[in-house]
């Protein structure tokens, strides 16, 4: 489908949704760098302190003074009075999934945590010694039922010390994170409908503005193509529309005014050519009138003087006298009138008696 061949409404109300879809789309994507930022954030907060409970086993690990199990033994009460954030902490337990330390299940301290498993059915403590045993130190994920019945997702670094054989390891909560991008998703979306909604209604404002003039040139232009020049198409605005309209409507009046030029063109001249023929027929009624007369005349002297009365030169002139076409004018008709009064046809009774 060509662009050429969609109406200017449509394009419009199509530049909207492509705005909408991708400001959402934007807004999706912020949203999820943020969450991903909060994550980064969180993990990086853990493995921190996680390595700074490493330290200190390390250091009670590294005193000459006592024995290994003196410094397991210190260590063990040091990380079970350690908090941070006020209320996270640590535990430990071993390459056989045995609890060492827990501070907040001290019944289970000695029990197998193999079986055990999470909110979900994933059984995450033996996925805490597959990642220490094979990668020294890692993340996992799982998801934690809290003993009001609620699941929360969390995140747990954990450290494999093997000079004792303990699996450190800590954990945080990142279901605020995860419900908190799915409230900054849903205020996206609201955002979004709303900018859309104005975007729409600017759009039927602005396409109303836009293509409503435009109808309106070409009902007028249909009009003029039909011979209507009287359609007023001057539009009063002050853009590209009203500069087009103004100059259709120039254009209009230069049609009229050459129109009404050859108009009064074609009425002059068909007067004129009605005088003119109206003068030719009275010319030619004339001329035939003076024919006839010129007939009549010639008939009359003829029988009224018979050919021996009048002189060779008289009757040869009398004979050859030409009769007077239509065409002939006037003037020349005269000019064969006058050697008939130049030369008499007889002779007069004293002319007789003189000779």
């Amino acid at each position: 489908m060509k662009l050429n061949n969609i109406s200017i409404k449509t394009k419009l109300q199509f530049l909207v949704i492509l705005s909408a879809l991708l400001m959402l789309s934007l807004g999706i994507f912020n949203v999820y760098l943020q969450q991903s930022q909060q994550l980064a954030e969180r993990e990086n907060k853990l493995s921190a302190q996680v390595e700074a409970a490493v330290s200190l086993i390390n250091y009670y690990r590294n005193q000459p003074t006592l024995t290994q199990e003196q410094a397991q033994r210190a260590a063990n009460q040091a990380l079970n009075a350690m908090r941070y954030d006020e209320s996270n902490y640590f535990w430990i337990t071993n390459s056989q999934n045995k609890l060492l330390l827990h501070p907040l299940r001290s019944e289970s301290i000695g029990n197998d945590m193999s079986n055990i498993v999470d909110g979900a059915g994933k059984h995450h403590w033996r996925e805490m010694s597959s990642i220490a045993n094979t990668q020294s130190a890692g993340f996992l994920d799982y998801t934690w039922l809290s003993p009001q019945g609620e699941l929360k997702d969390k995140i747990s670094y954990v450290v494999h010390i093997p000079e004792w054989d303990w699996i450190l390891g800590s954990g945080l909560f990142v279901s605020d994170i995860k419900e908190d991008f799915i409230a900054q998703v849903i205020k996206q979306v609201a955002f979004t409908v709303g900018c859309v909604s104005i975007l729409m209604i600017a759009s039927f404002v602005i396409g109303n503005n836009i293509v409503n003039p435009i109808q309106r040139l070409l009902s007028d232009l249909k009009r003029m193509a039909n011979g209507d020049l009287t359609t007023n198409l001057s539009q009063s605005r002050k853009d590209e529309i009203g500069l087009l309209s103004h100059g259709l409507s120039d254009m209009q009046s230069t049609i009229r005014d050459t129109l009404s030029a050859a108009t009064l063109t074609a009425n002059t001249a068909s007067r004129l050519s009605e005088s003119i023929a109206s003068t030719s027929e009275e010319t030619a009624q004339s001329l035939d009138s003076q024919n006839a007369q010129l007939e009549q005349l010639s008939t009359a002297m003829n029988e009224m003087s018979p050919p021996s009365m009048m002189s060779p030169t008289m009757q040869s002139k009398v004979l050859r006298k030409p009769v007077v076409q239509p065409s002939t004018q006037p003037p020349a008709a005269r000019a064969w009138i006058l050697p008939l009064t130049k030369y008499p046809l007889y002779l007069s009774p004293l002319k007789k008696a003189h000779t």
